[in-house]
């Protein structure tokens, strides 16, 4: 069974909290503004997980396809996707062997899933493997030396939750992702884990001492 297919009924009642729509929101920005994606584009969508990302890549009028290694979140994205008319190819495979051609996508996206990979290199090389040349790879990550990757990092998280798991990156880790080809990284979510009432007024003021909790990162294939 894959690590999240316990985890899939429950999995988008994080995005319907007060602090998990804020967190959904910082993270949607820093992905889309590297992204910046074309009507007709086609983008892979590497651990689509229940569609979120896929269905509003889809909604931008791109051509998109969703792979997940959970084919209980690849069910529900199904549902979600037919649920509001919207043609996504969702495909259940596992990240480190793409049952895809090379260089066929114009981009391709990953967020919050590299921490999850088994072979974390592999994986990453067969996203840059399927994407064209010229093409952009954005990958988002839980920053490991963060509020946020303290929280997924303590005893309770490693205990009780998927993410005994996940392998976390700092930022020299992300850094060191294919370097010739790193075009930009972005920073957010400084707000912290336990702000019961967040905004985007008060991520403005963490940001003066928190480190992020979110980095998104912009590769262009060579």
């Amino acid at each position: 069974m894959a690590v999240f297919d316990s985890e899939a009924d429950k999995y988008d009642q994080w995005y319907e909290t007060p602090l998990g729509n804020f967190v959904n929101l910082l993270e949607k920005q820093a992905i889309y503004s590297l992204l910046n994606p074309s009507p007709g584009e086609t983008v892979l969508d590497v651990g689509c997980g229940t569609g979120n990302y896929s269905i509003e890549l889809a909604g931008r009028d791109c051509i998109v396809t969703g792979v997940d290694n959970s084919k209980n979140m690849i069910e529900i994205a199904k549902w979600k996707a037919a649920s509001r008319n919207l043609k996504i190819n969702f495909v259940f495979a596992d990240v480190s062997l793409l049952p895809f051609d090379d260089n066929i996508f114009d981009s391709a996206i990953c967020v919050a899933a590299v921490e999850f990979f088994g072979n974390r290199q592999k994986g990453i090389d067969e996203i840059f493997r399927v994407v064209k040349p010229g093409g952009k790879i954005v990958i988002g990550f839980i920053n490991k030396n963060s509020g946020w990757g303290e929280l997924y990092q303590s005893d309770y998280f490693k205990e009780n939750t998927v993410f005994k798991y996940a392998g976390l990156l700092d930022i020299d880790e992300i850094r060191s992702i294919h370097p010739g080809e790193l075009i930009e990284i972005k920073k957010t979510l400084f707000t912290p884990p336990d702000e019961s009432e967040p905004s985007v007024e008060k991520e403005k003021i963490y940001a003066k001492s928190n480190k992020p909790g979110f980095i998104a990162a912009l590769w262009q294939k060579k």
